[in-house]
């Protein structure tokens, strides 16, 4: 019988601590935490219009790998230049969305499309009314000792050509 090994999880090198951000303390209107999560995505948003590169957020924090210039009417707090806290899980959140991020900007976007933790290729392979297509989702952790773990998962996405209505009325 033929062994199989399957690697799912992939732990870098590179460390948080060799990993400096730029992190933005933002000012809240509400103090509900689901509020705070959307109040300041939607800053980032906008942030991320003017100055056309990754920016992600975590509960009250803004991160880059650059010095965010342009700001329009929006205000932070504070901010520092410095490699995150790691006993802060919303600090490692911010690190992890901004690795990911990079990760799925990283993709040549000719032969792939790559959003929210998932790289589809654009080709795909046709199977009588059905496009086929494999899949990598994956998933960014930084633990609290430090260390930055890829873990993936391939799978395969189907996708019937024709619609209901089509089908429906034979088209």
């Amino acid at each position: 019988m033929n062994e199989f090994h399957l690697l799912t999880e992939w732990q870098l090198k590179t460390e948080s601590s060799n990993i400096p951000i730029y992190l933005y303390f933002m000012p809240q209107k509400n103090q509900e935490k689901g509020l705070i999560e959307r109040d300041t995505a939607n800053m980032k948003y906008s942030i991320t219009k003017q100055n056309g590169f990754i920016i992600e957020s975590a509960a009250h924090l803004l991160g880059s790998f650059e010095e965010i210039r342009s700001w329009g009417d929006i205000t932070p707090i504070k901010y520092e230049y410095r490699c995150i806290d790691l006993n802060s899980s919303t600090e490692r959140r911010l690190l992890e969305r901004l690795l990911s991020r990079s990760l799925e900007r990283a993709q040549d976007n000719k032969k792939f499309n790559a959003r929210r933790h998932k790289i589809v290729p654009k080709n795909c392979e046709i199977v009588d009314d059905f496009e086929i297509r494999r899949t990598l989702e994956f998933d960014i952790k930084v633990s609290p000792k430090g260390s930055i773990f890829i873990g993936f998962d391939i799978s395969h996405e189907f996708t019937h050509k024709k619609s209901l209505y089509q089908k429906n009325n034979r088209i």
